[in-house]
């Protein structure tokens, strides 16, 4: 038993470790090709901080647990929306540019009803429905990148002198 309290102690320090040091490289990459912390974030650091989710579901559904796979990924969207967001706000007020409120956030929302629909046509998610998410995930990342680009673009342009190229 005090093996296994050592153990989870010293996992969560490396957690911790390791999500500075993701964050920190997300946040020095964004920087360097040019793109906002809100698109690496919702890219590279959402994909990053999945992989134990995505490895962990996986081995449950290869192993006939799919119920803990689902349980996983919605109380992982809960643990997310719910609990990071409110902790965070408590830490400090969170802003909500625009773009989130009238992209993101729906988006999330859709994501949603569309597992809860696909869910519910056949009581079950299919292959052909991983693809359609998979896809629809892959979708999203290209609109927010170019979102970002095109974000980017009018604020160069618009902090640009008269005169200058």
């Amino acid at each position: 038993m005090p093996l296994m309290v050592v153990l989870i102690v010293v996992g969560f320090a490396l957690l911790v470790a390791g999500a500075t040091a993701l964050v920190d490289g997300a946040s020095g990459l964004a920087r360097t090709i040019g793109l906002s912390d809100r698109v690496v974030g919702l890219t590279v650091v959402a994909v990053g901080t999945a992989m134990p989710e995505i490895v962990v579901s996986a081995a449950a559904a290869a192993g006939g647990h799919a119920e803990l796979a689902l349980g996983n990924v919605i109380g992982s969207n809960l643990c997310n929306l719910l609990l990071v967001l409110g902790l965070t706000a408590l830490v400090g007020r969170v802003e909500l540019p625009r773009r989130v409120t009238h992209f993101d956030v729906p988006v999330s929302v859709g994501a949603t009803l569309l597992v809860l629909l696909l869910a519910n046509m056949g009581g079950s998610v299919s292959r052909l429905d991983g693809a359609v998410l998979v896809l629809a995930f892959a979708a999203f990342v290209a609109f927010s990148i170019a979102g970002a680009h095109d974000d980017m673009t009018s604020r160069r342009s618009r902090t640009r002198r008269p005169g200058r190229a």
